[in-house]
């Protein structure tokens, strides 16, 4: 049966270092939450803490509204929490077959029938096959959806996930996610990711909660968090972002990029006058320059609305799609995302028009 986890004020140092400053999240029943935090922010201990691994220095965890720990000095052991486990490189027992490591925490009537392991090898996508293999004879994906099956045999609470995909190829970590998301979902259960890759928080956590040095920046769903990232810092930790100089009047704000809509999200941003602006680069059109396109500042261009000058500077090919480095005529400088099926070359003056609106907070250092 799958439960609330629910993290209050958790705080923990090591040595008098702050790993964990009052972290508050929650997560909602059968859904999964996804941690994103630099190496360093405390998100893995974070989830030792939830799993029962470290007890918290001050605030508490529950799980299913029953708490698990409070401080140091009450805590149920981690054999008790109905936890399951994921670690980072799976660490299977590879003197055991694929069928024994994931039938482990199965009680032996379970182990005896064979029934549960069956049905989670069809759930995390591996065939009743694999079960006589062993671990060495494995590829790293099937490693972790081994792993992932055996963290869900006792039918856990909860799942933790210690950035389950780390040291996969780009390919195969894709699958391996899909597999994993799949079979989380299937099975209805609760599940907490901690990952430095924002691909993959974005495209796996119902949430994404932001650590940043020890303190929940942000938890937002992946689209709000991506499109209006609280500061600065968190909208260039999420996604490539540009960052100019803007002046703001109301709903609207002028930057080097013309005059565009905006929304504000910081309440220190001043409804009129200096703010930073936030665009993110698949906002930025580009087009051969045009007779009558604008000087920085941005008057319209004739069935275009607004854009302004620039100068291609380079052209990164990514495939499908292209990163194109741009100069802006006030000594600026952006970056389109762009389809690569028709490129400018470099030196080329071209417009640049931004699409829907841009995020503006109070200036702050570049």
């Amino acid at each position: 049966m799958t439960a609330e986890l629910q993290c209050e004020a958790v705080a923990k140092a090591f040595a008098k270092r702050t790993v964990l400053a009052g972290v508050d999240v929650t997560v909602a029943a059968g859904t999964l939450t996804a941690v994103l935090g630099a190496s360093g922010s405390g998100k893995t201990t974070l989830l030792r803490i939830v799993a029962g691994f470290e007890a918290p220095d001050t605030g508490r965890v529950l799980i299913g509204g029953t708490p698990v720990a409070e401080g140091r000095h009450r805590a149920v052991p981690p054999e008790r929490r109905g936890v399951g486990y994921v670690a980072q490189e799976g660490a299977l027992f590879p003197h055991l077959s694929v069928g024994a490591n994931i039938g482990f925490g199965l009680r032996r009537s379970e182990r005896r029938t064979g029934h549960r392991v069956a049905e989670l090898l069809d759930l995390v996508g591996l065939g009743q096959e694999y079960a006589a293999m062993h671990p060495h004879e494995l590829s790293g994906g099937e490693q972790r959806r081994v792993a992932l099956a055996r963290a869900l045999a006792p039918r856990p609470s909860l799942v933790v996930l210690d950035e389950p995909f780390s040291g996969l190829d780009a390919a195969l970590r894709t699958e391996t996610r899909a597999a994993v998301a799949g079979a989380l979902s299937e099975e209805g259960t609760t599940a907490l990711l901690v990952t430095h890759d924002q691909a993959e928080a974005l495209s796996m956590g119902r949430e994404v909660a932001v650590l940043r040095q020890g303190a929940m920046a942000q938890t937002a769903p992946p689209d709000t968090l991506y499109r209006f990232p609280v500061d600065v810092e968190v909208a260039r930790f999420v996604g490539d972002a540009i960052v100019l100089d803007g002046t703001r009047d109301g709903d609207t704000v002028d930057c080097a990029l013309g005059r565009l809509p905006c929304v504000a999200i910081d309440d220190g941003a001043a409804a009129r006058g200096g703010v930073d602006v936030m665009v993110r680069p698949e906002q930025v059109t580009i087009a051969t320059a045009v007779r009558g396109a604008t000087a920085p500042g941005g008057s319209a261009i004739a069935g275009a609305g607004t854009a302004t000058e620039a100068t291609v500077v380079s052209v990164t090919y990514l495939g499908a799609e292209a990163v194109v480095r741009l100069a802006l005529g006030d000594g600026g400088a952006a970056t389109a995302r762009v389809f690569s099926g028709s490129l400018p070359e470099p030196g080329r003056r071209v417009t640049a028009r931004v699409s829907g609106p841009v995020v503006v907070y109070r200036p702050g250092p570049r």
